[in-house]
């Protein structure tokens, strides 16, 4: 798997059967690079899925432009870098409906929401959790994710009465028109220790 893959290995759908994804020499020395083709991988299904030692970059979407996860209660995502990537609305480099992942040692890096520029549903330039999603964060990174327009959650945006577990966690240099770093909505809860922001 080490090397770079271009976009014909992008937009991958996976959660029907379980899937393992792994490159023994980690992330900096494997790449995905979508050339704004599609979105990384589109993770929809209750199978178990693991992601480990991946960078994406250069993904595009309407909604998670790196990674999509729709009712997937099962995934884990271990030294993945995300960057670059961009969606039209929602999620610029994460967007989960209904899904409880798993994300370790990983950083979302340079992504942005809101490129259609009209200010509608624009959400979580690095990272967006929707309907009653749950992340449990371990060692996460997000660094200089962009909102355009407007929108809120610059960095990671929690809604729609999902919940955020994070131990270590930092959060830096993003930029949104309102909550650059972290935005919790109504009904959410989030828990946090070692958080560098």
């Amino acid at each position: 798997l080490p090397g770079t893959h271009g976009s014909s290995s992008c937009g991958s759908m996976l959660g029907s059967s379980a899937v393992s994804i792994s490159s023994v020499l980690g992330s900096p020395a494997t790449t995905l690079d979508c050339a704004e083709a599609d979105r990384g991988f589109d993770i929809a299904g209750a199978a178990d899925i693991s992601i480990t030692g991946l960078t994406i970059t250069n993904g595009l979407a309407s909604t998670g432009g790196g990674i999509r996860m729709a009712n997937a209660p099962s995934v884990t995502l271990e030294d993945v870098v995300v960057s670059g990537c961009k969606s039209q609305t929602m999620g610029g480099g994460l967007h989960l409906v209904n899904s409880q992942p798993v994300i370790k040692h990983s950083r979302f890096v340079g992504n942005s929401g809101g490129n259609d520029r009209s200010g509608n549903h624009n959400r979580g330039g690095g990272a967006y959790l929707q309907t009653t999603s749950h992340a449990t964060l371990l060692n996460v990174s997000f660094v200089e994710n962009t909102l355009d327009v407007s929108g809120k959650g610059g960095g990671l945006n929690v809604d729609e009465n999902s919940n955020v577990t994070a131990n270590g966690l930092t959060l830096t240099g993003n930029k949104a028109f309102f909550a650059a770093g972290l935005f919790i909505g109504h009904g959410c809860h989030g828990t946090f220790s070692n958080v560098l922001a």
